[in-house]
């Protein structure tokens, strides 16, 4: 008498198939991050320093979604491979080099640089930067 149905072997064969195919898909579905601090620049020299405490509840975006710093300044928002990632200037404070014209509230990531075209575009910035800090400077406004 003949059985019917799949071999035990071809069973075997079937399960690492599909474990294997849904470990490609989640790694090809993998994200990821980018995380950093939005703090106070007391000294304006546009870098986090010891002493300087971060600034909560301020908007981070990357064009697609918004995320706020916690109560530590530090913000975790998911990044692709062509994006730039922007501060929301929150009211009461101006942007760390706003004073010399070079205001630094946003950071452009595109590891390839632009597709080529007629024009140049962006050139490649490379790897992700561990953290992608902003500062931010009081200021009196109306």
């Amino acid at each position: 008498m003949r059985k019917t149905g799949i071999s035990l072997f071809h069973r075997s064969f079937l399960v690492l198939v599909l474990v294997l195919f849904l470990g490609i898909s989640y790694s090809g579905n993998s994200q990821t991050f980018v995380k950093g601090n939005i703090f106070l620049d007391e000294n304006e020299n546009g870098k986090r320093d010891a002493m300087e405490k971060g600034v909560s509840n301020v908007s981070i975006s990357n064009g697609e979604e918004v995320v706020t710093s916690d109560d530590f300044g530090n913000y975790k928002l998911p990044i692709s491979d062509d994006a730039i990632i922007f501060v929301i200037k929150p009211s009461g404070f101006r942007f760390s080099g706003e004073k010399i014209r070079n205001p630094e509230f946003y950071y452009i990531h595109k590891p390839n640089g632009s597709p080529k075209a007629k024009y140049p575009g962006v050139k490649p910035t490379g790897n992700l930067p561990e953290k992608i800090n902003f500062g931010l400077v009081f200021q009196e406004e109306n």
